[in-house]
Parts: C-alpha cells; sequence; structure tokens
C-alpha cells in the first residue's frame, strides 16, 4: 500500500475544484499582505504648524497680565536681594562691588573689584548679571550722587564702608514698584509708588 505524505492544505476537495481552492488561497494572502492607503501629515507639515505655534506663544504669552505681574515680583524680589548682599559681601570680604544698571539692554550687571579702581565681571555665574523679564522695564535710577537717571547706564558702588542709598523704579503693564536699598541698615525693600507719596504727604 503506498505511503500517503500530508500536503498541509487539508482534506481533499471534490473533483474539478482544485483550481477553485488554489485561487482562493491566493486571495486570502494577497487580503493578509494588502496596505490601506491612509494619507497623513508630511514631516514638513508638521515641523511648519509647530513652528507657527511657537511664534503665536512667543508673542502672546509675555502679554499675559497675570505674566507680567509675575516677572515684575520677581525681579524686583531679586534685586533687592542682590543689592543687600552685595553690601554684606563687600563689607566681609574688604573689596568693591559695582552695580550697573543698564536700561538699553534692560539688564543689571554686577562688577567686582579689591581696590576701587579697577573692575571685572564678578565670577560666579548667580551675581553676574539679572536679566529683566521682557514686559519688565527699568524707568529710572535714583542716588545722590546720580540724581536721577533715564536712560543709558548708572552705577551704585558697594565699597567695605557702605554705600550710598539709592532707589530703582521698575514697570510692567500698568504697575510699578521700587527697589530701595538704605545704607543704615544695609536692606533693600521693595515698595510701591503709592507708599511712597503717602510717606510724603504725612
Amino acid at each position: 500500500m503506498p505511503e500517503i505524505k500530508p500536503s498541509g492544505n487539508g482534506p481533499p476537495g471534490p473533483p474539478g475544484n482544485e483550481k477553485t481552492c488554489s485561487s482562493n488561497r491566493t486571495f486570502a494572502c494577497r487580503s493578509l499582505h494588502a496596505v490601506p492607503s491612509v494619507k497623513g501629515f508630511s514631516l514638513i507639515e508638521l515641523l511648519a504648524v509647530i513652528a507657527i505655534i511657537a511664534v503665536a506663544l512667543a508673542v502672546v504669552v509675555p502679554r499675559l497680565p497675570g505674566l507680567e505681574g509675575y516677572d515684575l515680583d520677581s525681579d524686583s524680589g531679586r534685586l533687592s536681594q542682590l543689592a543687600g548682599f552685595l553690601n554684606e559681601r563687600a563689607a566681609s570680604r574688604r573689596s568693591y562691588y559695582r552695580l550697573w544698571f543698564d536700561f538699553n539692554a534692560g539688564e543689571v550687571r554686577v562688577e567686582s573689584s579689591v581696590d576701587g579702581k579697577e573692575y571685572v565681571p564678578e565670577a560666579e555665574s548667580a551675581l553676574r548679571k539679572i536679566k529683566l523679564g521682557p514686559s519688565v522695564v527699568m524707568e529710572e535710577v535714583r542716588s545722590p550722587g546720580l540724581g536721577v537717571v533715564t536712560r543709558g547706564e548708572a552705577a551704585i558702588v558697594f565699597s567695605p564702608y557702605g554705600s550710598e542709598p539709592f532707589e530703582v523704579r521698575l514697570a510692567a503693564a500698568r504697575r510699578s514698584v521700587i527697589v530701595s536699598f538704605n545704607p543704615y541698615t544695609g536692606k533693600a525693600k521693595v515698595r510701591a509708588p503709592e507708599d511712597t507719596e503717602k510717606a510724603g504727604t504725612r
């Protein structure tokens, strides 16, 4: 009796249907491997959309009232802390520090000196510069030695023997604050301009 080898195609069908089974198998294989044609965004289109969103956020976000107030409070707080810290360090290290107020760049830079003659940028990155927020404007710097400065640059020196009193007025949108330094207490504080006007009328 001859040995029957399985073909793997299941039991044989009725006579005359071999071609039909073969065509059905071919159709099934083609159906399994068929890839649907789905159209999506190309990489260039996605990059263009992301770029447009980034530009829109860069224009809109700095103009939000809540963020403007946050930047003003943050910058004025950092400036008052920096002034008090430089005053203490000048006395403890017997060194000199110069605080530069740059109206055009909207920043405050720190320079140091061992003798008060030649100044170099501060080595510590945390003390080197304060960059004001995009919505914050430096309106004026006032001191007995400088008078009132509203443009260009102005410098205040912290020496081992103290510093002169000074005030810096910052504004954002419809709000402004004054950072004032008192050399007798060695502290700086932030107050609203209305507080100064009320104190002057008493």
